[in-house]
Order: C-alpha cells, then sequence, then structure tokens
C-alpha cells in the first residue's frame, strides 16, 4: 500500500516518486482483475446464450419430431380403417359371388 511521506524535505522526492509508483502498480492490478473479471463474465453469459439456445433448439425439435409421429400414427390410423373397409367390400363382393354361383 501507499506508505506515508515522511516529513522532512530530505525524502519528499524519493517519497512521492516511491508511492506513485506503489499506486500505479496497485492501479494496474485493480484494473487487470476488473478486466479478468469482465471476459469471465462474458464468457459465461456466451455460454448460458448458447445453452438457452440449444435448449431451445432441441425442445423445437422435439415438438417437430412429437408433430410428425403423431402425422404419421393418424395416417397409419387412416390406411388401417381404408384397409378394413376394403376388406369388408371383398368379403361382401366374394359372398354375393359365392350365392350367384350356387
Amino acid at each position: 500500500m501507499v506508505k506515508q511521506l515522511s516529513s522532512t524535505d530530505n525524502n519528499l522526492t524519493n517519497d512521492f516518486v516511491e508511492n506513485s509508483e506503489r499506486v500505479f502498480k496497485d492501479t494496474v492490478k485493480v484494473l487487470q482483475t476488473c478486466l479478468q473479471t469482465i471476459i469471465l463474465t462474458k464468457h459465461e453469459n456466451d455460454y448460458g446464450n448458447n445453452k438457452q439456445e440449444q435448449t431451445k433448439i432441441t425442445i423445437e425439435t422435439q415438438k417437430n419430431d412429437d408433430h410428425e409421429i403423431q402425422e404419421k400414427e393418424l395416417v397409419i390410423e387412416d390406411l388401417n380403417n381404408k384397409y378394413q373397409q376394403a376388406s369388408q367390400i371383398i368379403d361382401q363382393n366374394n359372398k354375393k359371388y359365392e350365392e350367384e354361383l350356387t
């Protein structure tokens, strides 16, 4: 830290220069610490934003996948219904032809 300037005028210049150097070095250390803190905070914020964006993309992808799965299930259900209807019609036609033959 800063040392007290001497009360004598003999060392006043030396003490002032010495104190100025200490103050300068301490100021540099404080500024370096501030800069490091700012850089770390920025990196943390960037990482947090990227993580949020990745989470958002993942959620949107899951929603899209769920929607596609639901659409496919509806198509499959519709095809099953049409198959059953076609099978019933074929069965009815077969019965008619068998009755006509007998």
